[in-house]
């Protein structure tokens, strides 16, 4: 989850995230700290063992699987329309 530690990282710092000033996602970032070890390797760990960063792993986690899978595809009903019966 390197990768998209990395592109959250940027996203976080360029001020291109957009959560909704989500106050848990905000309380969970708050607890978060990037952690590099000696191959630039990145990873999300929390500072406290009792805080709780769930919300912002997930976002990771989303983030890398919609690289995976080459960004967001335009939906159908773009294109075609809403069918109706």
């Amino acid at each position: 989850m390197s990768g998209p530690s990395k592109s959250y990282e940027k996203l976080v710092k360029s001020g291109d995230l957009v959560h909704g000033d989500d106050p848990v996602i905000n309380w969970m970032a708050g607890n978060c700290e990037a952690f590099h070890d000696v191959n630039e390797n990145i990873k999300v760990r929390k500072s406290i063992e009792a805080n709780k960063i769930d919300g912002v792993i997930a976002s990771i986690m989303a983030l890398g699987r919609l690289e995976v899978h080459g960004g967001l595809k335009d939906s159908v009903y773009n294109t075609r329309g809403i069918r109706t019966l």
